[in-house]
């Protein structure tokens, strides 16, 4: 039976001997988080803090394009992948 307060399906039983304890568990379990492809590369990006290869450092050094943070030096260089080397 769902959770009255979140309707969230009820946590399944944990394996092996009841643990009884003084502070009470969670009601329920919390909605899978949903990302897209982009945004999962994006959160890669962003936590490698890429510096080097050929395309990055041409559209991060690029004098029109200075100063810009890692998320639109990544849009860039994926616009930049259709063109040559």
């Amino acid at each position: 039976m769902p959770c009255p307060l979140c309707a969230h399906p009820p946590r399944p039983p944990a394996p092996g001997p009841a643990i009884t304890s003084p502070l009470p568990l969670s009601h329920c379990i919390p909605p899978p988080a949903i990302t897209s492809p982009q945004e999962a590369v994006l959160k890669r990006c962003l936590a490698a803090e890429p510096r080097y290869g050929e395309r990055w450092q041409r559209v991060a050094k690029d004098p029109t394009f200075a100063h810009q943070k890692p998320e639109a030096v990544l849009k860039r260089v994926a616009a930049d992948l259709d063109k040559p080397l």
